[in-house]
Formats: C-alpha cells, sequence, structure tokens
C-alpha cells in the first residue's frame, strides 16, 4: 500500500525490487498523482475515483467524499508507467464517462472552509478587506463562502467589523438615504436624510436603531439597510440577517491604531471593513480550525 498516513519506511518498501518470479503490486491513493517515479512499474489500473475534501459554507461542515476525478487526474495517474519504460495505462471508465468529466479538478480554494484563508490575506493586505483580496484571485470563492468565513471570524472575535465615519449616500425607495454612524454618539447622533419626508435610524447610548423609514413608505431593518452598501468593498463585506449590529466602541482611526501598527487606510482613504485582531493574528499562524485555536489560546 502506499497512502499519505504511512509512514516514511513504510512509503520506500514501494521502491523495493522483488525477488524472481514475484510481481509486485502497489496499491495507491492520490498520492500516486505525485511526481513519484518506481522504475519498475510497468501498468496502472485506474479506478478513476478519488475522495477530496469539500466542504458545505451553508451547513459549516467538512466531509471527505468519493467520486470520480477530472480528466486531469486521469492522465497524471497514467504517468506513473513508462516512466523509465514503455508502459501501459488501462482507466476502468468508459469514454464516454471519461468526456463527461471536468477538465480540471475543483481548485481546493472552492472546497475547504476559508477562515484561514481570510486571516492570511488580512493579515498580508491589512488596509485591504480579506473579502476583496479573495474576489481578486483568479478562480475565487463563492460569495456565500466568503461571507460565511467572515462572519465566523467576527463572532469568534478573530476580526473586528468597522462601520465608516462618513459612508456613501444611496438612492433607496425613490429617496436618497445618507446613512451615518458615529462613535460614542448619543441618541441626538442621527443618519441624515437627502430629500424631505424621511427619516433614518440613529446611533443611541446603547447601540445602533434598528428601523430605518424611506420615502416610500417602507420600514427597513439597519442590517437591510447596510445591504444597499454590501457591494463596496471599501467599507464592509456583511451577511444578512445580523440579530443585532452595534457600533464600535471605538472610533475607525483609534481601533486601527490599537489593533495594528499599519494604518488600516485603502487607496481611496477609508477605512476597511475589518480589523485583524489579537487574536485574528494568533489563529492565522496555527494549522488547524480556527474555533479549536480560540480554545487553545484561551483555555
Amino acid at each position: 500500500p502506499l497512502h499519505s498516513t504511512l509512514a516514511s519506511q513504510d512509503q520506500m518498501r514501494v521502491f523495493e525490487t522483488p525477488p524472481p518470479g514475484v510481481t509486485k503490486i502497489v496499491v495507491a491513493t492520490n498520492i500516486a498523482e505525485t511526481s513519484i517515479t518506481i522504475d519498475d512499474i510497468s501498468y496502472v489500473v485506474d479506478t478513476g475515483r478519488l475522495k477530496e475534501n469539500r466542504y458545505d459554507p451553508t451547513r459549516k461542515m467538512e466531509s471527505l467524499v468519493e467520486d470520480f476525478g477530472s480528466q486531469a487526474n486521469l492522465k497524471q495517474r497514467r504517468g506513473r508507467a513508462g516512466r523509465v519504460r514503455c508502459g501501459v495505462a488501462i482507466h476502468l471508465v468508459s469514454s464516454g464517462r471519461f468526456e463527461s468529466l471536468p477538465a480540471q479538478q475543483t481548485p481546493e480554494l472552492h472546497r475547504t472552509p476559508l477562515e484561514h484563508v481570510l486571516l492570511r490575506a488580512k493579515k498580508l493586505y491589512p488596509s485591504r478587506a480579506a473579502a476583496a483580496v479573495l474576489r481578486d484571485l483568479p478562480q475565487p470563492p463563492t460569495p456565500l463562502a466568503i461571507k460565511a468565513a467572515t462572519n465566523t471570524l467576527v463572532s469568534l472575535g478573530a476580526l473586528e467589523r468597522v462601520l465608516p465615519a462618513n459612508p456613501p449616500t444611496q438612492r433607496v425607495g425613490g429617496g436618497k438615504a445618507l446613512c451615518g454612524v458615529g462613535s460614542g454618539a448619543g441618541s441626538g447622533a442621527s443618519s441624515g436624510a437627502g430629500s424631505s419626508g424621511e427619516r433614518a435610524g440613529g446611533v443611541t447610548d446603547d447601540g445602533v436603531e434598528r428601523r430605518v423609514d424611506i420615502t416610500d413608505g417602507a420600514a427597513y431593518t439597519y442590517e437591510e439597510f447596510l445591504e444597499f452598501y454590501e457591494g463596496d468593498a471599501r467599507y464592509w463585506d456583511m451577511a444578512k440577517p445580523a440579530p443585532r449590529l452595534t457600533a464600535p466602541s471605538k472610533p475607525p482611526t483609534a481601533m486601527a491604531a490599537t489593533a495594528s501598527p499599519v494604518v488600516d487606510v485603502d487607496d481611496d482613504g477609508a477605512p476597511p471593513p475589518e480589523l485583524l485582531t489579537a487574536l485574528g493574528h494568533h489563529l492565522a499562524s496555527l494549522p488547524i480550525d480556527v474555533r479549536i485555536g480560540k480554545l487553545l489560546i484561551l483555555g
């Protein structure tokens, strides 16, 4: 047998030359797709299947799934024969099945949890939204997966969201509403309205008011109101709904100064939508699940 959980000395046995009259058979997992060379292998019998980790961001569950590989997987496996001599590869799939397989395997970034990736992105690019960094990748993860990972990190305290001091205006329901959030403001600090008859919620002493009324008579929760700015990566990347959104305990500039030595301001002079906390810095360096990492650090 040859698989990744074998001890190194056991893995080396596949390179041993069998005695005369004995046929050597190596039963291998996906590890056979690596550039390993066993010089006396002449035949490859490929089942065409593999096991890979897949992650469901909705259920926040990771599972090991058996499925057919991609065309690239099968082509790579046939290369284990004929490395130093002529060889034969037999794939136990029909030509029709082979043609229906995807050309390439799904990128690992699309089938694994993104919490560690987001933390590393935030550590490398502190002045940018972590979600924006991932969206710039050649094959970015889905927005749902990014949101789920961001929400997990915020709930764990690894990331801290920052609300913009001067958010943009947005035309909503026929009227222009300006949603402003100040820090340390009392009930008198409220959002501005761009046209007559509009009323917007403001920051009270115990958090952010949850109701925002627009001229068309519709009432929105504060979280729904923030959704109108969700597409602007300069401000935040927030999932809906949130149970209750509270204003930061410190102004964004003060939070940036205490949380990170780097000036957290992007090219447009706006603060990023989240800051990496001290806990987040530690979790980014641990090669384990972020939830377990937090237990180890704080336990």
